[in-house]
């Protein structure tokens, strides 16, 4: 891949192509010593009212189109990274860092002062990608009570708890910190 990446919010029509893109990166978890929920992709209504809410992002290359998203949101008062995918024919290449570094860019912008997600704690593309990103992990009283019921509610889907971890990044207020 010679062309450069970009990255932008969503397209309405571009949001079929986000499924397919969480579904490839889903199988990424096949023989990974984790418990995963039905492996289903984000429903269309939730893609669409992060993009009507300019919460979805899309990288993209000029040659395969959308190859990569994030989806933000909040939980407790914090911009939250619901999901962060990059398609695997397309991985290793830097592009969900800068995914993830235009996303908390983004929500420094939006005025929040930090980032937190929910991840699995000993797969290498998941919490060791995030603490090399700045991300550091929430445990006890520090999890607040929307985390806390996060992880509750992940584990209704199938998630195992025990396997799960919260993270959080500050962000300088205007840009994304450099964690």
């Amino acid at each position: 891949m010679t062309a450069p990446v970009s990255i932008r919010l969503a397209r309405a029509d571009e949001l079929t192509r986000v499924q397919e893109i969480e579904r490839a990166a889903g199988a990424l978890f096949e023989g990974q010593p984790v418990t995963l929920d039905d492996g289903e992709p984000t429903e269309l209504s939730e893609l669409e009212e992060a993009w009507r809410d300019g919460q979805l992002f899309v990288a993209t290359h000029e040659d395969d189109g959308v190859i990569g998203f994030a989806m933000l949101g909040e939980v407790g008062g914090h911009a939250h990274l619901w999901e962060l995918d990059v398609h695997p024919d397309h991985g290793r290449r830097g592009i969900g860092r800068a995914l993830l570094e235009y996303v908390c860019q983004a929500a420094a912008e939006e005025g929040y002062r930090r980032i937190t997600l929910t991840t699995f704690v000993d797969v290498p593309w998941n919490a060791p990608f995030y603490r090399r990103a700045g991300f550091f992990e929430l445990r006890g009283e520090a999890i607040g009570p929307a985390l806390r019921e996060l992880l509750v509610q992940e584990s209704r889907w199938g998630l195992d708890p025990d396997e799960r971890c919260c993270m959080a990044r500050e962000l300088a207020a205007g840009s994304a910190s450099n964690g």
